[in-house]
């Protein structure tokens, strides 16, 4: 979500500059959220609890956003409401905190401001739906790719152990998949990093 200067400002000037370290949470999932935070740097998570076998619970990240704004946050703060998921710095973070009276009055007020968080919502909506339909219906390997691929870039600073978390699998299935996919010649694997050599196969014969 591209904020332009005039809007920007705006929200700088009557809002409270923060900064989280990776692994923070910024609010928990049945929490009422006080103001609505604006990212300006860095990337965060929002996952939801499910259970599992055994009564445990085990977190389901639905989606990763950078230099924008949170739906669920948003709606939470807006409404008073409990969110209804976690948000998660998966890496050190910067942004501000916006009264939600002022984010009230630019929904009412400001088309721009209106139109960005209107975006934003139908974008989430289609990620979610993607996110439902490939864990009924997508495999593992598909599904690695496709979320390295969204870093847009060849080379990926990241862990097995963050993979498997975002995808909400093992990081030993996941080790073995990216091994498998290293003997395809598909990607290479170096310590703390992974370069994508070809694209995933799937989108090219959708």
């Amino acid at each position: 979500m591209s904020l332009s200067a005039r809007l920007f400002e705006c929200i700088k000037r009557d809002s409270k500059y923060v900064e989280f370290t990776k692994d923070s949470v910024l609010f928990y999932e049945g929490d009422i959220c006080k103001e609505v935070f604006d990212l300006y740097e860095g990337r965060v998570s929002v996952s939801v609890s499910v259970e599992r076998e055994e009564n445990a619970l085990k977190e389901l990240v639905l989606y990763d956003f950078c230099k924008e704004h949170c739906i669920v946050n948003i709606a939470s703060a807006l409404t008073q409401q409990a969110a209804v998921a976690t948000a998660r710095a998966a890496s050190d973070i910067k942004g501000y905190l916006i009264p939600v009276s002022l984010a009230k009055r630019l929904m009412m007020q400001d088309e721009e401001y209106q139109s960005l968080i209107f975006s934003l919502f139908a974008t989430r909506y289609t990620t979610l739906t993607r996110l439902i339909e490939d864990v009924k219906y997508k495999q593992l390997p598909f599904r690695i790719l496709d979320f390295l691929e969204s870093f847009n870039n060849k080379e990926i600073l990241i862990t097995n152990e963050e993979i498997a978390k975002q995808l909400n699998t093992s990081r030993k299935v996941v080790n073995r998949i990216l091994q498998s996919l290293k003997t395809q010649n598909i990607l290479s694997l170096k310590r703390g990093k992974i370069v994508l050599l070809k694209k995933n196969s799937s989108k090219q014969n959708a």
